[in-house]
C-alpha cells in the first residue's frame, strides 16, 4: 500500500512537472508572437508616417516649383484699334503720323492705352519696324532701355530731339512739347536727318 501511495506520488510530481514546462513554454511562445507583432505595428506605422512625411514634403516642393517655374503673364496694356479715330477716342486725344515712311515702312498696327498713350508700327517686308509714339506727360514713352555708344540733341525748327544710337544711326528719339511727348524707336536705326525729317509729320 505504502508503495503504491509513493509511485503515485511520483506520477503526480512528474505530471506537474511537465504542466509547468508545457506552461514556460507556451507562454515564451505568446510573448514573442506579442513582440513581432508590436514590431510589425510599429514597422508598418513608421513606413505609413514616414511615406505620408515624404508625400506631404512632395506636394509642398510641387507647389514651390510651380510657383518658382509659373509664368506670370502681363496683360499688355495696349489695346488694337481699327483707326487713329479709334485710337484717339481711347487715349483721349489726336495724333497726326504719315500713311507711309520712305525706306519701304508701311503702316500697319494701330494701338492706344486709355488716356495715356497711341503707338503706330511700321514695317518692312524685311520685318523691319519703326514705331511713333505720342502720350501724355513729358516723360521719355519710348520703351527702349538700352544704353547706347552715341546721344545727340537734335534742333528740329526749335525742338529740342534726344537722339540715341551708334555707328551714326539713331535708334530712339524722343522729345516733348510740354503737354505730349513723343517717340521714335527704329529697329535697324535711321539717319539723323530721316530722323529730323520725320519729327514734324507726328502731332
Amino acid at each position: 500500500m505504502m508503495k503504491s501511495k509513493k509511485w503515485m506520488a511520483l506520477v503526480l510530481c512528474a505530471v506537474l512537472a511537465l504542466s509547468l514546462v508545457a506552461c514556460g513554454t507556451s507562454g515564451n511562445n505568446m510573448q514573442n508572437d506579442t513582440t513581432d507583432d508590436t514590431s510589425n505595428s510599429t514597422t508598418d506605422d513608421t513606413t505609413n508616417d514616414t511615406g505620408s512625411t515624404n508625400s506631404g514634403a512632395t506636394d509642398t516642393d510641387t507647389s514651390t516649383d510651380s510657383e518658382d517655374d509659373g509664368n506670370v503673364q502681363i496683360t499688355s496694356p495696349f489695346v488694337d484699334c481699327e483707326t487713329l479715330e479709334e485710337a484717339g477716342e481711347l487715349a483721349g486725344f489726336d495724333i497726326s503720323v504719315p500713311d507711309e515712311i520712305d525706306g519701304g515702312y508701311t503702316q500697319g498696327t494701330i494701338q492706344a492705352v486709355e488716356n495715356e498713350m497711341i503707338q503706330v508700327i511700321y514695317t518692312t517686308e524685311a520685318g523691319e519696324e519703326i514705331t511713333l509714339r505720342k502720350g501724355t506727360g513729358t516723360e521719355d514713352i519710348s520703351g527702349d532701355y538700352n544704353e547706347y555708344a552715341e546721344e545727340n540733341t537734335l534742333d528740329v525748327d526749335g525742338t529740342s530731339v534726344t537722339a540715341r544710337g551708334s555707328d551714326g544711326l539713331v535708334y530712339a528719339a524722343t522729345w516733348t512739347d510740354g503737354t505730349y511727348t513723343y517717340a521714335i524707336t527704329a529697329s535697324a536705326g535711321l539717319e539723323s536727318d530721316s530722323v529730323s525729317a520725320l519729327v514734324p509729320s507726328i502731332q
